[in-house]
């Protein structure tokens, strides 16, 4: 594979590397449970928008990845793609097309809001008699 063999230093924190890294490794096992290849063999033909798309599914339905992990993965593998492309123009066109992918977006967690009987309890309980429950009161009903 090009760029694990080429002489261009990297400098970058020893996390984000060996996470570019593991992004890459996780990518090349993927194809090759899908189709029969060999580490020495891959090529820029097998960065494809299409492959990757069919990648990052896969983490998603078959490993239960997070939304936000399937996100970082797309993102480590542009990176990658963006330094090849640097190195070797051949990569250009996949970095290009990999940068197509859309970032998916995670649904958002339910937002749970007191009820009027909660908020009425909370406001009984706080002493009004006490010169900071006399604050926390008037913030809690200003902000209503």
């Amino acid at each position: 594979m090009l760029l694990l063999t080429h002489e261009k230093k990297l400098v970058f924190p020893g996390e984000t590397l060996r996470s570019y890294y593991t992004s890459i490794e996780q990518y090349v096992l993927g194809l090759k449970e899908k189709e029969p290849v060999s580490r020495n063999k891959l090529d820029v033909s097998f960065f494809n928008r299409e492959r990757i798309r069919s990648f990052l599914m896969y983490l998603e339905e078959e490993q239960e990845i997070s939304v936000s992990t399937r996100n970082l993965r797309r993102a480590e593998i542009v990176a990658y793609l963006a330094f090849a492309s640097e190195v070797c123009p051949v990569y250009t066109n996949a970095y290009l097309e990999a940068k197509k992918i859309k970032i998916k977006k995670a649904p958002k967690p339910k937002k749970d809001f007191l009820v009027i009987e909660e908020y009425k309890a909370m406001l009984e309980f706080i002493d009004v008699s006490k010169n900071n429950g006399f604050n926390h009161y008037l913030l809690i009903t200003h902000n209503v």
